[in-house]
């Protein structure tokens, strides 16, 4: 497989925010960010939104070989990040629970669509481990929420292909 990326993270994550009733009901909004360093989808957004599904656009990916075969790990991180009074620590638990409750309904689609296989490529997320961590009250002031990351293991073709190579003989 040549493809450079057979699951479309980015594409998917936004889908699934825009779907969700209960995202949709609370102000969910999909955004992207390059990065926790650079969290423009949601800076940009703070002055109209209240709560975001941001998706780091940017993935880590690391090459590995198992049973003979070639794989690229590819891991997303994906924020759920929702506005709350601050200093006013029963409106974060609040907002914090909410949080968490689209995480768990976000968690369930992906795990149905794994096995359902309704996205290309999503037969390829690993769901042996998916981490979460939320974030501390001091986090950014007046967003409280988490974040978690997701991987996938995507084929690769490592035959070498000789018109890409020069013989040396220049």
């Amino acid at each position: 497989m040549a493809q450079d990326k057979i699951f479309d993270a980015t594409a998917y994550f936004t889908a699934l925010a825009t779907r969700n009733r209960l995202a949709r009901a609370e102000g969910f909004v999909p955004v992207t960010s390059s990065g926790i360093d650079e969290l423009e989808g949601i800076i940009d957004g703070l002055r109209t939104h209240k709560a975001f599904v941001c998706i780091d656009d940017t993935g880590e990916t690391a090459y590995r070989q198992e049973s003979g075969g070639w794989f690229a790990r590819r891991v997303w991180t994906v924020h759920i990040l929702h506005r709350h009074k601050p200093g006013d620590m029963d409106d974060r638990a609040r907002w914090l629970d909410v949080c968490r409750r689209v995480f768990r309904q976000l968690m369930s689609a992906i795990i149905a669509d794994r096995y359902l296989g309704t996205t290309e490529g999503i037969w390829y997320v690993d769901l042996t481990q998916v981490l979460s961590r939320e974030y501390p009250q001091q986090f950014i002031d007046g967003l409280t929420g988490l974040y978690f990351t997701l991987a996938a293991d995507e084929p690769l073709d490592m035959t070498i292909n000789n018109d890409e190579w020069d013989d040396g003989n220049d």
